[in-house]
């Protein structure tokens, strides 16, 4: 089998209107404010550096609904970033960024993949030798992981793959 390397990343909460930051001097709290961008940028950086196969986002890209422009932006360019490098990205959403939420019309870059409210397999070849079907388990779902096989058509369970998602718990 041919070697691989991801990086797995969740929670992002770009642009995370952060409670209490009048109690603190400007410069901390400008720090304190740009610190979700900073640690995206930084995560971004990391898989550009160490060249890795794909990049998985399992969910709360944003802290809410109504996502920030800025954040949706901010997004938008680490994904393109990679996508430059040569690095596939693989993304659902979460509690806090639900499908249904507010999203400006940005185009994404190819090589990034938003999975959607369906069950669904994504093939990615890597170095030719074998294919990984993606799999996204809409969140929230109210099942057990044990039964989560069941979702799967028989086909899916032969060679490698990866699952990931984004729960509520």
């Amino acid at each position: 089998m041919t070697p691989f390397s991801f990086i797995h990343t969740a929670d992002l909460h770009l642009d995370s209107p952060f409670t209490g930051l009048r109690q603190v001097g400007d410069t901390v709290a400008s720090l304190i404010k740009d610190a979700t961008f900073r640690a995206f940028d930084n995560v971004v950086d990391l898989a550009i550096r160490r060249k890795v196969d794909f990049f998985l986002v399992a969910g709360d890209v944003y802290d809410a609904s109504d996502r920030s422009l800025r954040a949706q932006l901010k997004f938008a360019d680490g994904l393109r970033k990679l996508a430059q490098a040569g690095i596939r990205s693989f993304v659902c959403h979460g509690n806090h960024d639900p499908l249904d939420g507010w999203s400006a019309s940005l185009r994404w870059p190819g090589g990034v993949h938003i999975f959607g409210p369906e069950l669904e397999s994504v093939p990615l070849a890597l170095g030719g030798c074998f294919t990984v079907p993606w799999v996204a388990i809409p969140p929230m779902r109210p099942m057990p992981p044990a039964q989560w096989m069941n979702c799967w058509p028989q086909t899916w369970i032969t060679g490698l793959w990866v699952t990931f998602i984004h729960t509520g718990c």
